[in-house]
């Protein structure tokens, strides 16, 4: 039997105090069930289990001494050799929710740990964990930086030539398929005001940027969103006030400016739910026509298979009823994906999507309506192993076919990212 966690101090709240003495009093009857790193045997324990045994007990020292950080880096290199140890992955958690500074990494593996064969105090226990995170963190800031190669920076069609009204004509350089190398940059926080046990004000803003050799494809985003949010038993719902001012180039673009309610809840140990709906003003400065308003809503189930597999499905419908009939349009779409940690330190995720558009009237020159199919397929790696300033870097690969009764609509796109994100 593994042994007992000790009874590690939490300064930074009274609260995380009872928590991880609520997990230390499980420890036992967690230590009995399948998911111990050294299961019961009666031939001796391999040299591999021993290493384990040793490191485990470590990683329970360090976080009896208040060393929460070194206790996950610990955790975390077993992990890295056999993800579907549990009773490693419940220390990981503890060890991340005790430091007060990686409350989003700690809900994750909570959540995960939902999906295990656990007795029901030990989940009972686990829920009260993911009920503190909820409450306690008032702020976050994360800063993110990539190397982005794309084969089609701007979504142009491969052929410069096209056909209108049954004449050829050729594409600028600018219309034309175009490839580069971008830097993506950005930074986004927030902050919570609370108005109760169960009710806030979050305020969450950020910028992002990638930019390219040829200015003029350079795009910059700005957004933000405030509102209320209600804590729920297993979830939260908000509703906000949000919006985004967009640039191309050095040049304004476009502004949008609307409500949105969303939400997620833990339907059951296993499946999560998700659900966002919008409605905006879209305003353009370019005088494109594409000014109107905009309609969109989605919905996602995320499941747990067990502790080191997650999968997902997810829902979306958009509507945007624009100035030009033309560009007026109504979109739906699914999506689906796959994300887990493998041995070695390897983590890994791939998912596809597909969504087809439909556009309002005559598109003009064509003399006839546009129908557009677009589908996506994205890979995802990284190793938990590299650790640069305490971030993972992340590959990220990523596909994209768009097909349309009309030829000059007609693009494929192949995006490398290799960044990474430090959160704060």
């Amino acid at each position: 039997m593994l042994p007992v966690a000790a009874k590690g101090r939490f300064v930074p709240s009274p609260l995380a105090i009872i928590l991880a003495l609520a997990a230390s009093a499980a420890a036992p009857s967690l230590a009995r069930a399948q998911a111990a790193p050294l299961p019961a045997a009666e031939a001796p324990p391999t040299e591999e289990q021993l290493r384990i045994e040793t490191s485990f007990r470590q990683g329970l020292i360090a976080i009896a001494a208040g060393d929460y950080e070194g206790a996950a880096r610990i955790f975390d290199d077993i992990l890295d050799h056999d993800p579907e140890l549990v009773r490693v992955r419940l220390e990981l958690a503890r060890a991340l929710f005790l430091s007060g500074d990686h409350d989003d990494r700690a809900r994750f593996q909570f959540e995960r740990l939902l999906s295990a064969d656990l007795p029901e105090t030990v989940k009972a226990n686990i829920e009260k964990f993911l009920d503190a995170i909820r409450l306690r963190r008032r702020w976050n800031l994360a800063v993110t930086f990539a190397v982005v190669p794309d084969s089609n920076i701007n979504g142009g069609p491969e052929s410069r030539e096209v056909n209108i009204g049954g004449l050829p004509f050729y594409l600028n350089d600018s219309s034309a398929q175009k490839s580069g190398t971008g830097i993506l940059t950005g930074v986004e926080g927030g902050y919570r005001f609370d108005l109760g046990d169960r009710w806030r004000i979050v305020a969450e803003g950020g910028v992002t940027q990638r930019s390219y050799d040829d200015s003029d494809l350079d795009e910059t985003l700005a957004s933000f969103d405030v509102g209320p949010r209600l804590l729920l038993d297993r979830g939260e719902v908000g509703i906000a006030f949000d919006g985004y001012y967009r640039w191309r180039g050095l040049d304004p673009y476009a502004l949008s400016t609307g409500v949105r309610l969303d939400g997620h809840y833990l339907l059951t140990r296993r499946l999560r739910g998700e659900a966002t709906a919008r409605v905006a003003k879209l305003e353009s400065f370019i005088g494109n026509g594409q000014e109107g308003e905009t309609y969109d809503g989605s919905l996602t189930l995320r499941y747990a298979i067990r502790p080191s597999w997650l999968v997902y499905a997810s829902a979306n419908a958009i509507r945007e009823d624009l100035e030009f009939e033309h560009l007026s349009n109504t979109s739906s779409g699914v999506a689906a994906g796959i994300y887990g940690d493998l041995p070695w330190g390897f983590s890994a995720g791939a998912s596809y999507r597909y969504a087809e558009t439909g556009y309002d009237g005559t598109q003009p020159l064509f003399n006839t309506d546009r129908d557009d199919a677009i589908w996506q397929v994205s890979a995802t790696l990284l190793n938990r192993k590299i650790n640069i300033w305490k971030v993972t870097p992340r590959f990220r690969y990523t596909h994209v076919s768009n097909q349309s009764n009309l030829s000059i609509y007609e693009y494929d796109r192949d995006i490398f990212e290799i960044g990474l994100t430090k959160e704060f």
